[in-house]
């Protein structure tokens, strides 16, 4: 028999409203009021929705979440306006902007597309529904192949448990449950996906016969009921977490959902059945009862002592098993058939392996983790090391980002059902082997910088007196053209030889320079006045520069020189490409774009602190789709002297400059590039004390993956 999921079970889904909801509160309250955000609220309400939203024979709307939602309002202290249409229109209304949010939307993946949406506040089982005449017919899920099943909604629950089943099904979207649960009972549908007290109630409401659930209600298929806001609006969200919350600890949520539910989710057997278990029930306890006497003296006092000893080595190790600061997994196998055991909390934290309950107890190939985390444990259960003999590795994950792992294979005693079992014990060291890895690329360019520094210096005393003598000679002598044509050649190559002295001194300089405000958008324009006239006219060149960006502090002449430098290097990367043969106009329009964005607060990611008093970063962003690089010239591109360009094109210092001046601001630069994609660099230059903006803007820059 399936459990209720009932008032209990509503309360368990906003257990995480009260923590999250408050927190969030809080973080919402400590940000800035957002702009444009104005009373009332306009939510969207579903018309057909019943029992949760709905247009009575009044003509009022009504309804589980309308009267959850005037809660909320209440508790927001805001006024709600709504706007009442079909559920299919209310979709299209909040990705338009036309409503702030719906106070009735299920939570899928698909949606999160253009949704944010707030904790459950009703988290119910999915069920499929089937004619009472078809009961033979159809003894489970899996006898509904091929057949025709009535779905509610685009993106919901419904499609994907078709999908992950493989039940190849014809799907007929209903506008509402009523209408779902109609085609079924007519015979044009075989069955209907609905949550099991949604289709109970409207059951009941519409006297709806000859209907009945097939098997047991759907694990790992919930249809779960939130709020949702358009995507990025975070301060509506946290603030209806919060009233949520609150809503649900003042105990009016439990008297809502009363007033809408009680009796509904009734269990659906007979009196005669109840009698009839009851009956075996009792008998078998009688039976139990009469032997566990015979036994009880005799194993009273054993199982008192070891009850103790077990519960307390149970706790500690649960307590260890749940809180130590590395993943756990446990993998067993029998039969020749792997499959998972068991995830601690911090093993289900590691990034891209937020692995659901459902996932317990099924084999790696019916996992859902992503490939990269699914060939991995192939790999680990390929080949089982030998009991008391743990293998130690490195490995590295690919998915939405690199995660390179400290692994651990331990061999585990097999229990008594005969399942060998495997654990492994997992380390993110990411941050750890990225951190190394730039301080060691950091203090290898330090020390270049200081030696050429030195070199440089001694350079320029010989270049200076060349260069001196030179235009001196050149002067007095200019009645000969032979001698004048020779001292032209001299002073040009000692020109050039100094202005290479200048960037290796810049390179290699310690004083921090002088500083002065920075006008970020100027510099920009500037760069780009002087680049534009050398690009090819096919090259499309986007430039996107807020009005509003704060002046930082710092050398208004070495972040023109950094901006400059990548400027150049996109716009001989997309000549190159417009020169090769592989370039495709059909395919492929060469593009530039330069953009900023200012970010608030002393953190950006993959920084984790800037100078002292830093309140905000600017993102420069230069992004070009021309030749790119691949990793091995992506690792080197910060050397000194390591250019990729013809001899007599580069000195390959322009990057190593950049990374130098950028350093010494306390700022950093990021690349992104594959070969044949182009590539993307990330400037983040500090703002320090009182620079950034007051109204907090954010505009201009969609930032880069991976940046």
């Amino acid at each position: 028999m399936t459990p209720r999921p009932g008032i209990a079970g509503c309360r368990r889904t906003l257990v995480f409203a009260c923590v999250l909801g408050t927190l969030a509160g809080a973080v919402a309250r400590a940000q800035p009021e957002a702009p444009g955000r104005a009373s009332p609220i306009v939510v969207g309400a579903p018309s057909d929705s019943f029992p949760y939203s709905f247009v009575d024979r009044k003509g009022e709307l009504t309804g589980f979440a309308t009267e959850l939602m005037r809660a909320v309002a209440a508790e927001m202290r805001v006024e709600v306006r709504f706007e009442t249409r079909p559920s299919p229109d209310l979709t299209d209304m909040l990705r338009g902007g036309s409503v702030d949010a719906l106070q009735l939307f299920s939570h899928t993946a698909e949606r999160e597309a253009y949704a944010d949406f707030s904790v459950p506040y009703l988290r119910l089982q999915g069920a499929l529904f089937i004619a009472s005449e078809r009961r033979e017919r159809f003894a489970s899920f899996r006898d509904l192949r091929g057949g025709r099943l009535a779905v509610v909604g685009v993106g919901s629950t419904a499609l994907a448990f078709v999908r992950d089943q493989g039940l190849g099904m014809d799907i007929e979207f209903a506008a509402t449950p009523a209408a779902a649960l109609r085609l079924v009972r007519d015979g044009r549908c075989d069955a209907t996906f609905l949550s099991r007290l949604t289709a109970l109630s409207v059951i009941r409401e519409e006297r709806l016969r000859g209907l009945e659930i097939l098997g047991e209600p759907l694990t790992g298929y919930d249809v779960r009921h939130c709020f949702a806001v358009r995507e990025g609006d975070a301060d509506l969200l946290a603030r209806l977490n919060e009233a949520l919350a609150l809503v649900h600890s003042s105990g009016r949520y439990d008297h809502i959902y009363q007033s809408w539910f009680v009796g509904i989710d009734a269990p659906m057997i007979s009196r005669q059945q109840v009698v009839q278990w009851a009956a075996w029930v009792l008998g078998g306890f009688s039976l139990f009862a009469c032997w566990a006497l015979v036994r009880q003296r005799r194993m009273h006092r054993r199982l008192q002592h070891q009850a103790a000893e077990i519960a307390g080595q149970a706790e500690m190790l649960r307590a260890l098993y749940e809180n130590i600061p590395v993943g756990i997994v446990v993998f067993g196998r029998r039969f020749g058939a792997t499959r998972l055991v068991a995830m601690n909390s911090h093993a289900r934290s590691l990034p891209g392996l937020a692995a659901s309950d459902g996932d317990l107890g099924r084999a790696i190939e019916e996992l859902s983790w992503p490939a990269g985390w699914r060939a991995l444990a192939r790999a680990w259960t390929a080949a089982w090391p030998e009991p008391g003999a743990p293998i130690h590795a490195e490995q590295l994950v690919d998915g939405t980002r690199k995660v390179v792992l400290d692994t651990v294979r331990v061999a585990l005693g097999a229990p008594a059902g005969g399942e060998a079992r495997l654990c492994v014990v997992l380390e993110d060291i990411t941050e750890r082997k990225r951190t190394g890895e730039e301080v060691a690329q950091g203090r290898r360019l330090r020390a270049i910088g200081e030696l050429v520094g030195g070199i440089a210096h001694e350079f320029n005393n010989l270049m200076s007196p060349l260069l001196l003598h030179a235009s001196d000679l050149r002067t007095r002598r200019s009645d000969d053209a032979e001698l004048r044509e020779t001292m032209d050649v001299m002073i040009d190559a000692t020109r050039r030889g100094a202005d290479l002295t200048r960037r290796l001194l810049t390179f290699g300089r310690r004083d921090a320079g002088r500083t002065e405000s920075i006008d970020v958008a100027a510099i920009a324009e500037n760069c780009a006045a002087l680049v534009r006239p050398t690009l090819d006219r096919r090259i499309h060149w986007e430039q996107d520069m807020p009005a509003d960006l704060p002046r930082p502090r710092g050398s208004a002449t070495d972040l023109q020189q950094v901006l400059l430098n990548l400027l150049i290097n996109a716009r001989d990367a997309l000549q190159e490409r417009l020169e090769s043969t592989e370039a495709d106009p059909h395919t492929w329009s060469p593009r530039l774009r330069v953009a900023a964005r200012h970010h608030a607060g002393p953190t950006a990611p993959d920084i984790p602190h800037g100078p002292p008093g830093t309140c905000g970063w600017i993102e420069l962003l230069v992004e070009d789709n021309g030749v790119g690089m691949d990793a091995a010239t992506k690792e080197r591109i910060f050397e000194p002297f390591f250019s990729t360009k013809e001899v007599g094109r580069g000195t390959g210092l322009g990057l190593a400059t950049a990374w130098s001046m950028l350093n010494k601001a306390g700022g950093t630069i990021r690349v992104q590039s594959i070969r044949g994609a182009g590539a993307t660099f990330n400037i983040w230059w500090p703002v320090v004390g009182d620079e950034a903006p007051r109204d907090g803007a954010h505009a201009g820059l969609d930032p880069a993956p991976g940046s």
